[in-house]
């Protein structure tokens, strides 16, 4: 039954419908696998197994009377814990919320369930899903599966780890500086940042809870939330299932996503975008690796080109870090705003803390200006993909970091021997091409690094 653990969720449903395996059997692959390994990697930080238990057996038994509850019948589901759950702790990893128990789903959650999932755990995340670190005060420290040593990435690294681990058959996680795509990333899995707007955000943290718009939601600029898996066909069949209007537009409107463009591989034209220049190059670990995938896609006859939209990596991401920042500290408190304030007036601050702190300052018709600089990005990426169907580029420009409990402003990684601060280098560069122009953006592994 241990195999299971990693197998992909298209392989497991067939096992269930086939009755190869049960939905009980295959929940207790992962509890028993959670108990031995748990521990070491601390990804899945709340449960509730009894009420998992129950619906298991109800899917059985429905089964056994042909009655199948949709496309996830059956399947096991640990959701990051930014996300709420009926019934489950939803701390966000943060001490102002450890005692926030929901009292129903978020809207993704709900639709998962409705398609058959039975969620059983919570994956860990930063405090309000702020870091590439996947560490907290609530629950402390989460490591990558292939090296303890290492962070898993953040923000949804409980989810990253917990999949890399066979601890979970899938996740949930959300994404806006990189949180879906770099501990996908970091951790050898699957993991896809749709498009903006076409998932619900209704449930998540942030905002607080406490601010409760019913089946309304305050829509952030650039979050999203997407899959994690073990397979691509397991992203797509969960984009189906949770792309969808909030509740309240739901009597006004609905859609679709398209099916893919090409039939076979060799029919799609791939650009590259390999390198981000002297400002923002890619660790040799990771550009050997992705030079060896370009190498085996050509020797399958993929037409690759060399060819990126007509916009540089630095001037995107100034963009990006604008329009990020700005929601970010709409949230604040007065007091810690004022203080935030306070701080920007500091002699010398690092970039990276004054480009967050003078975020503080922007005023609308600034917005106005940047969401119009995104506009014309948008654009070249529309002519852009005329022409091809896909860009190929590096997730991050360096592998799994080791653990690092510096300030996330002031942390610094090693690239090809020269020191930079992370995020300026190696996070956030790569992660404005999709994330500022509201495009979706695909990690898949493709191997160890050496």
């Amino acid at each position: 039954m241990e195999s299971l653990a990693h197998l992909p969720v298209t392989t497991l449903i067939q096992r269930i419908l086939s009755k190869e395996v049960s939905a009980v059997e295959l929940l207790d692959v992962f509890i028993a696998r959670q108990q031995q390994f748990g521990a070491a990697v601390n990804a899945i930080v709340a449960s509730n197994i009894d009420a998992a238990r129950k619906r298991a057996l109800d899917a059985d038994r429905d089964l056994a009377k042909g009655i199948i509850w949709g496309p996830l019948h059956g399947i096991p589901f640990t959701i990051k814990d930014l996300m709420e759950v009926e019934a489950m702790p939803c701390t966000a990893g943060s001490p102002d919320f450890q005692d926030h128990m929901p009292t129903k789903n978020a809207a993704l959650v709900e639709h998962l369930i409705n398609a058959g999932a039975i969620i059983w755990g919570k994956t860990n995340t930063p405090a309000l899903g702020l870091d590439f670190n996947c560490t907290n005060e609530v629950y402390g420290v989460t490591n990558n599966p292939w090296d303890t040593s290492r962070s898993p990435g953040g923000s949804s690294g409980g989810a990253a780890a917990a999949i890399a681990a066979g601890l979970t058959a899938i996740d949930i996680g959300s994404d806006m500086g990189g949180s879906i795509r770099l501990p996908a990333h970091f951790c050898g899995v699957y993991g896809h940042k749709p498009s903006f707007d076409i998932v619900p955000m209704t449930g998540n943290i942030p905002p607080d809870p406490a601010i409760c718009l019913g089946d309304h939601m305050i829509n952030i600029d650039i979050v999203v939330a997407g899959p994690m898996a073990k397979s691509a066909d397991d992203l797509a069949l969960v984009m189906d299932i949770i792309a969808k209007p909030i509740q309240a537009k739901h009597a006004a409107w609905a859609f679709k996503l398209p099916d893919a463009r090409k039939k076979r591989l060799q029919d799609y034209r791939v650009g590259l975008w390999m390198n981000g220049s002297k400002a923002y190059p890619v660790d040799k670990q990771v550009s050997d690796r992705l030079d060896q995938v370009v190498t085996d896609l050509q020797h399958v006859g993929v037409n690759i080109d060399d060819k990126k939209p007509d916009f540089d990596l630095g001037g995107c991401m100034a963009v990006y870090r604008k329009l990020m920042h700005a929601p970010l500290v709409s949230g604040l408190s007065d007091e810690k705003l004022s203080l935030l304030r306070q701080q920007v007036e500091e002699q010398n601050p690092s970039l990276n803390r004054r480009e967050f702190y003078d975020a503080t300052k922007l005023l609308y018709r600034d917005w106005i200006g940047f969401d119009y600089m995104r506009s014309l990005m948008q654009k070249q990426w529309a002519e852009y993909f005329k022409d091809y169907d896909v860009l190929l580029c590096p997730a991050a420009a360096i592998t799994a970091p080791l653990h690092d409990d510096t300030h996330l402003f002031d942390r610094t990684v090693c690239i090809n021997g020269k020191t930079g601060y992370a995020i300026q280098s190696a996070i956030l560069p790569w992660q404005s091409l999709a994330g500022v122009s509201h495009l979706p953006a695909t990690v898949a592994p493709v191997g160890l690094a050496e």
